[in-house]
């Protein structure tokens, strides 16, 4: 027993990785190196470093494998509305600002086939009509609202169609979703490598206590997530502001403003700590994370078995 507690020692490995340059991401709430708040990675079934989990008769070792994979195919939303006084009127010219952009697409090789409309909300606009003292609401008419949803291959197309819809005076780009098409191709690469992993770690931990395995294992656990970019920017706001207060009597009413304060947005990737591989690890263009935890048990030769061998791993889990 006491090889054991050793080996599990000998496996619990940590990472750690010191901040050398910062920059104004130090000002993001909830940064994992300066703030309030830490990362959560909920898809990870464990919490904490790697392991291995050990009873009187059983072995259980997990790995964590990341891969950054790249978007073969993107999809781009704008925002179009329209005031008139009538629906029919909000209408027609909705639709012949959207008719424009979308012939204006089609001269960057976007085909018709890959832009679709739509119609999404159709509601009254109200206003106040002030008189003297008394402000009355009245409605002055509609507002119509459709989407374009534009399918396009090539990413750098963004810049482009932004331009050609600012034309139109369509400026809500809405967000373009990253698409990865082969997930079982990934799957595969995912499980081959955590594979190897549980297999390299297997050889050492026999190699070092000469203990003895029974010759099958059985998968405990698996999950398989990914996270795409539109969940992984965050944003923040760098500047330092002073403090004035005011003492005694002060009785001047006055206003006061602030200077507006910009809004930086970033693409924040899951950090690394907490995987045994990462593949593709550097990379500067925004990238599709897919995570993979295997967990693999096997049973230890001549040990006295139990009805749930690997309770003590189970119970870590839960918590």
């Amino acid at each position: 027993m006491k090889q054991f507690m050793l080996i599990v020692g000998a496996f619990i490995l940590s990472l750690t990785t010191n901040a050398q340059e910062l920059g104004n991401i130090a000002y993001a709430e909830g940064n994992h190196v300066y703030g309030n708040k830490n990362y959560s990675y909920n898809f990870l079934p464990t919490t904490g470093q790697r392991k291995v989990y050990l009873s009187d008769s059983t072995l259980l070792i997990e790995a964590r494998v990341l891969m950054n994979s790249f978007a073969e195919d993107y999809v781009a939303m704008f925002g179009v509305s329209q005031e008139g006084k009538t629906v029919k009127e909000c209408n027609e010219k909705i639709n012949a600002r959207i008719n424009a952009f979308v012939q204006s697409l089609q001269q960057l090789g976007i085909p018709k086939e890959s832009i679709y409309i739509d119609w999404v909300t159709q509601n009254r606009v109200y206003d106040y009509a002030i008189d003297g003292t008394k402000a009355e609401q009245y409605s002055p008419g509609f507002e119509l609202k459709k989407n374009v949803i534009i399918h396009y291959t090539e990413k750098q197309l963004v810049d482009q169609m932004t331009v050609l819809a600012s034309e139109q005076e369509i400026f809500d780009l809405i967000k373009v979703d990253y698409i990865v098409k082969d997930f079982e191709a990934v799957y595969d690469r995912l499980f081959d490598e955590a594979s190897k992993i549980i297999k390299n770690r297997k050889d050492k931990y026999v190699g070092l206590t000469n203990v003895k395995l029974m010759p099958t294992s059985k998968v405990y656990a698996e999950n398989f997530e990914s996270k795409y970019p539109s969940e992984l920017y965050k944003s923040y706001q760098a500047f330092e502001a002073s403090n004035v207060t005011y003492r005694g009597n002060y009785n001047n009413s006055h206003w006061q403003k602030d200077k507006r304060k910009a809004n930086t947005f970033y693409y924040n990737k899951v950090g690394y700590g907490k995987f045994d591989k990462v593949i593709e690890p550097v990379f500067t263009e925004p990238a599709v994370q897919f995570v993979y935890v295997l967990q693999v048990v096997y049973e230890i030769e001549g040990a006295k078995k139990k009805t749930k061998p690997v309770d003590a791993a189970k119970k870590k889990q839960d918590k």
